[in-house]
């Protein structure tokens, strides 16, 4: 399986930054502050939006993006190997 890259869209009335990261739907959402992210079926991300986006909120999102990254990883070698 092929992963697609990211879309990344911004609404500047609203401020919310949205990265779509797969075309699985969304099941569960878990909110982290200004940040909710929503996972599918398996319980990997599959989108992202950051609410009131800012410089400064995208900085504080460090840790959600950090821990999408390891789980995108662990999809390709999974589907590598």
């Amino acid at each position: 399986m092929k992963i697609a890259p990211p879309k990344i869209s911004y609404d500047p009335q609203s401020r919310i930054l949205s990265i779509k990261l797969s075309r699985a739907a969304s099941v569960d959402s878990d909110v982290h502050g200004s940040v909710v992210v929503d996972y599918d079926a398996h319980g990997v991300p599959v989108r992202l939006d950051i609410m009131d986006c800012s410089l400064d909120e995208f900085r504080r999102t460090a840790p959600v993006r950090q821990r999408i990254r390891v789980h995108r990883r662990r999809m390709r070698a999974r589907h590598v190997a």
